[in-house]
């Protein structure tokens, strides 16, 4: 299933949590397919975004994502190709920048 963050935060994180662990909710991340595996909601301020995009890194603890209406911590991923990993990890070998985007990926 893929996921997309043009809802809002908590409806994108339940979607996580509802799917986790049977199917891996994925978006595509530098053309290339990233698990998302658990989220939090995140409190967003006056930050303005569009859906998917990464306003903030905190590379010891989470990466914030911008949704339609919210924002969420991303704090477990799962690259494609390779075991989940804490965000740290993830963020030390793919150096993630704010206002990169995660992108929704149609179904076919």
């Amino acid at each position: 299933k893929y996921l997309s963050f043009d809802s809002g935060a908590e409806a994108v994180r339940n979607r996580i949590r509802g799917l986790v662990p049977k199917v891996t909710p994925l978006v595509l991340y530098r053309g290339h397919l990233l698990g998302i595996l658990k989220a939090e909601l995140a409190d967003c301020g006056a930050a303005e975004g569009r859906p998917g995009e990464i306003l903030e890194i905190d590379k010891e603890k989470w990466i914030k994502v911008k949704c339609r209406e919210g924002c969420l911590w991303l704090l477990t991923l799962k690259p494609e190709g390779k075991k989940a990993m804490h965000f740290r990890d993830f963020q030390n070998g793919n150096k993630a920048v704010a206002g990169e985007v995660f992108e929704a990926k149609k179904e076919s």
